[in-house]
């Protein structure tokens, strides 16, 4: 709705890493090894694992997290064994979801 997921997409492919499984921004998967480089997902890599905000009316603060779904972790767990390791930032986030 608000265009920034859009915005994120745009931004990834500007600097060569486009969201996985972005039809329009990344990687599609009739091209040459497409449906490899997306992972095998048929939808976009993006997950809002927290989210937290003033309530317009009471003022109080809401804050909300939600985990990785399965399709995504699956795809995280096949990267395992070619992954070079997280950042510190990466391993306090990902402690969390």
């Amino acid at each position: 709705f608000t265009g920034r997921t859009h915005q994120i997409r745009v931004h990834m492919r500007h600097i060569a890493h486009p969201v996985v499984g972005d039809p329009v921004y990344g990687v599609r998967a009739k091209r040459k090894n497409g449906a490899r480089r997306n992972l095998g997902l048929s939808r976009q890599f993006l997950h809002s694992w927290f989210v937290a905000f003033d309530h317009p009316h009471t003022m109080q603060r809401i804050e909300l997290r939600d985990s990785l779904s399965n399709d995504l972790h699956e795809v995280l767990s096949s990267l395992e064994d070619r992954s070079m390791g997280r950042t510190p930032a990466g391993e306090e986030i990902c402690c969390s979801l």
